[in-house]
């Protein structure tokens, strides 16, 4: 269901929480520091907020309010796909309208805010992924039949994209 205006903030602040715990890899390192091993060199990638592009796949209250949050990380560029809202509004919120094509190309972060609908069912599958670069982060907290599971999980598995975090799931 869709309660317009309920949980604006808490999803948008649950959603940034998402896309950090995944940037920093906190759960790995947390997880490490449990079992007594301190890590005094980082050994993979550390990635950083600032400078990046951050992708938004709906732009309703929830992704708006990410949008906003999301500036205290200095993005370099912030892309929105979203068929129902209006380019001059995105424009002037500081964001650019693109078609999904783009923004799963150009986005080094993924934050999905869009509907349940047939056109939405799986937008996120094999090909969308294909399209993304290895380092995305890609994180859900809309519905879970946005992503085809099994294809994330593949793309996982196989190291062609960084991280998901995820709040919802197909079932």
């Amino acid at each position: 269901a869709n309660i317009p205006g309920y949980g604006t903030e808490e999803v948008s602040d649950h959603a940034a929480a998402l896309l950090l715990a995944c940037v920093r890899d906190l759960r790995i390192r947390d997880a490490n520091l449990r079992l007594g091993r301190f890590e005094t060199d980082i050994s993979g990638p550390v990635y950083r907020t600032t400078g990046k592009t951050l992708g938004l796949v709906g732009y309703g209250q929830i992704g708006r309010a990410l949008h906003r949050k999301w500036r205290g990380f200095l993005p370099q560029r912030v892309l929105v796909f979203d068929p129902y809202a209006s380019p001059e509004a995105i424009r002037e919120s500081g964001a650019e309208a693109v078609d999904p094509d783009r923004l799963f190309a150009e986005a080094d972060y993924i934050s999905l805010h869009a509907p349940l609908t047939p056109r939405t069912r799986h937008l996120i599958n094999a090909k969308s992924l294909a399209k993304m670069k290895p380092t995305v982060v890609l994180v859900n907290t809309a519905r879970g039949e946005l992503i085809d599971e099994e294809a994330l999980a593949s793309a996982l598995a196989e190291g062609r994209i960084a991280a998901a975090g995820l709040d919802v799931f197909e079932r």
